[in-house]
């Protein structure tokens, strides 16, 4: 009888199966360092706590609401100028549109962006409603202003953005 011939299959392990172990290691490799490049991005880019007492200012808000309601029912207007000598000006008016004088008016400056450099100024008044703050040497980029006003016992409060040249 003529030989047959068989075909016979390996039945052992190929020989790409010996780094199948290693296919998890580098997975797992991968996915600490994904893993580590986030933590390092959390960890450096939050600059702390964005309010003290966050809990109490949680609680105040009804009486930021009342404030509101109450600078909305004097019927101000304002506006806030930032001129390009690097003095700030504020034009106040009541209801009828008379200058409101003889207030005391303070700007907090202030990075929207990052902490520190903050800084306040008074406002000094000029007549005819017009409230002007000496040079302010701001370094340049964008601010928020915030102002403040306190005539005969009523607050008001005014905020606006600028971006101060180089």
């Amino acid at each position: 009888m003529p030989a047959e011939e068989t075909n016979q299959t390996e039945t052992g392990p190929r020989k790409s199966d010996k780094y199948i172990p290693w296919y998890f290691v580098a997975f797992f490799a991968v996915f600490l360092s994904f893993d580590a490049v986030f933590y390092y991005m959390a960890s450096t880019s939050h600059t702390g706590v964005v309010v003290e007492n966050s809990y109490q200012h949680g609680l105040d808000y009804n009486d930021v609401v009342s404030a509101a309601e109450t600078q909305t029912a004097l019927g101000w207007q304002s506006e806030i100028t930032f001129t390009n000598t690097g003095q700030l000006e504020l034009q106040l008016n009541n209801t009828g549109g008379d200058p409101v004088t003889a207030a005391t008016v303070t700007a907090r400056f202030f990075r929207p962006t990052q902490a520190g450099g903050d800084f306040t100024i008074a406002l000094n008044d000029t007549g005819s409603g017009l409230y002007r703050s000496d040079q302010i040497n701001a370094a340049p980029g964008q601010w928020e202003i915030r102002v403040y006003v306190l005539w005969k016992q009523q607050h008001y409060q005014v905020n606006k953005r600028v971006l101060v040249p180089k």
